[in-house]
């Protein structure tokens, strides 16, 4: 089902449920605006952080097309973890040609599915840097990630292969909408369960509207 999420914006993830300061921290990052997000952390258990045992890190994120920067630019409080292992997902990408992080950090990239990952480890807390990524028609769009999921949801379902060919060409056809709808629902004929025929026309209509 379809999660809904600002442009811009720039979620934090925990890696590891048993740390309450995480040693790696996974950052999503989402194209088409720019954004910002401070990170608040303390011990989760004491009251120190009223006496300035917290940290504050702030992340920063310039998005234009095919060049996008993500950095950490600023610290406040004290340090309570010396070192963090980045793992920076540049959600719907694809198609990078160029990545340059500063300050001489070493890094490692790949792609995972539908995200570019850029993975930096050892990092000194409060050491500010930045990721510059560049490259061409990287924005996947929504239609192209909804047809990936259409066709995945396609396939999973308990349905005759022979259907399932049929719904593909339909469905990923140059008809409209229109004509799409009339040929699934002519699939009732040849087998094609109602509530799937309702399934498809659903999101059919989801993806004209995307």
């Amino acid at each position: 089902y379809p999660v809904f999420v600002r442009a811009g914006s720039i979620i934090p993830m925990a890696v590891n449920s048993r740390e309450d300061i995480q040693s790696t921290l996974e950052i999503n990052i989402y194209p088409l605006d720019n954004g910002q997000y401070v990170l608040y952390e303390d011990d989760g258990i004491t009251r120190d952080y009223k006496n300035g045992s917290y940290m504050m890190t702030t992340f920063g994120y310039r998005y234009e097309t095919d060049n996008y920067v993500f950095g950490v630019y600023g610290f406040e409080g004290k340090k309570i973890l010396d070192s963090r292992n980045y793992i920076l997902k540049f959600k719907n990408t694809r198609n990078v040609s160029f990545v340059n992080v500063s300050n001489n950090l070493a890094y490692n990239c790949y792609y995972d599915k539908n995200d570019f990952v850029v993975k930096i480890n050892n990092v000194a807390t409060f050491n500010n840097f930045e990721i510059n990524i560049r490259g061409q028609n990287m924005l996947i769009s929504l239609v192209t990630l909804l047809n990936e999921e259409i066709k995945g949801i396609l396939y999973d379902l308990q349905i005759e292969t022979k259907l399932k060919y049929v719904l593909d060409d339909i469905l990923f056809s140059d008809l409209d909408v229109r004509k799409k709808r009339i040929k699934i629902r002519r699939l009732k004929r040849k087998g094609l369960d109602s509530k799937y025929i309702k399934i498809f026309i659903n999101l059919l209509e989801y993806v004209e509207k995307a």
